[in-house]
């Protein structure tokens, strides 16, 4: 998953064959496809992945800071906000590109996006 994201970072979306990424990663590409047998199921995975790990952010209750309620709210929303871009901005801009392209992450990005809103 380091690999496919240094990949997309410094080359883009299309850059991410399973040949570069297990280069980079330094496994055969037999290892790579033993795991993701296409291309397409292994950038599902990367990008699962990704959404977990902006997930994490969102699940750790950083300490309060006050009594303040709507003071504290728009200190967590600062904290949650700071960690989505945090992700290299061509990440997030090859994310969004693949997200609108494949209907089954795009349905999961739209519930991820539902439960952010619902915490808030």
């Amino acid at each position: 998953m380091d690999a496919t994201l240094e990949i997309i970072v410094a080359d883009g979306l299309g850059a991410a064959s399973q040949d570069a990424i297990a280069q980079r990663a330094q496994v055969t590409q037999s290892a790579v496809r033993h795991y993701f047998p296409t291309k397409e199921s292994l950038l599902k995975a990367f990008f699962l992945a990704a959404i977990d790990r902006i997930q994490q952010a969102f699940d750790t209750q950083p300490p309060g800071s006050g009594h303040d309620p709507q003071g504290e709210v728009l200190r967590l929303v600062q904290i949650h906000l700071d960690a989505i871009l945090d992700v290299d901005r061509v990440f997030f801009f090859e994310a969004l590109a693949y997200w609108t392209r494949d209907s089954e992450l795009s349905a999961i990005r739209k519930a991820w996006h539902g439960q952010v809103q619902a915490q808030y």
